[in-house]
């Protein structure tokens, strides 16, 4: 069984790798050419982040 501590590493790891896959959606969807309020909209981002993973990946 997992410590207290164990777990809340292992819930924290298990959100970051959600929001990792999430992001990689966002890049492959920018690079379709879907809008931004589209990709928001789909994604549960805000217009404000997809433009962040956009410009970090230099796709806008």
């Amino acid at each position: 069984m997992l410590s207290m501590d164990h777990y809340t590493y292992w819930k924290e790891g298990v959100a970051e790798g959600r929001a990792e896959g999430k992001a990689e959606v966002v890049i492959q969807m920018l690079r379709k050419h879907l809008s931004l309020e589209m990709i928001a909209e789909v994604t549960n981002f805000t217009v404000e982040e997809v433009k962040a993973i956009a410009k970090e990946h230099a796709l806008i």
